[in-house]
Parts: structure tokens; sequence; C-alpha cells
């Protein structure tokens, strides 16, 4: 329902902790190791690739890199409505006619 012209409405910002805390509420047989701060993808590449034969998969806040959907992990990635523009990555697809 769209809120009527002028009308106040409160939204709640979802951050990666809570999405965190959501999933590792609803996947309790599920371990999650790493961190929710932002980190360079080549030293999350590294540390995926070091502990590869220990995890099951990836989690990724954002976009993924290529070279980390390459290891072969099964991966879900997530995107926080708020502060992630997905735009950019699918602006080809858009403005093809």
């Amino acid at each position: 329902m769209i809120p009527e012209k002028g009308v106040k409405v409160d939204i709640e910002i979802i951050t990666k902790e809570m999405i965190l805390e959501k999933l590792e509420e609803k996947c309790k047989e599920v371990e999650f190791v790493g961190e929710v701060e932002p980190v360079k993808a080549e030293s999350a590449i590294r540390s995926i690739e070091a502990q590869q034969k220990e995890i099951d998969g990836v989690l990724v806040f954002g976009h993924p890199p290529g070279e980390l959907t390459s290891i072969g992990l099964p991966m879900v990635a997530t995107y926080p409505l708020w502060g992630q523009n997905l735009f950019r990555y699918h602006k080809k697809k858009w403005l093809k006619k």
C-alpha cells in the first residue's frame, strides 16, 4: 500500500548485521564464520581459498567479485536495499533496445 502524499511512514533500515542475525535464526544448523565489515575482495578471496575444504558455502553482502564466483563454492549474495546500488550491475541490460 502506498501512503498518501504528506503522510509520514516509518522505514526500518536493514543492516548487514540484521540480515546475518535473521539468517542465523532461521538456519540454526549452519555455522556462519567471517565478518560483516567490508574487506577488500583480494583479501576475502585468499581467505576463502585457504578455508575452501572447511567451509560449505559463501554469504556475500553485495555484488560478488568474479574471482569469488569461480572458486566453485555455493554462494548466496544479499543486497541491503539502502546503500547498495544494483543498477550498475545491470546497466547494459537496461540500455539495450
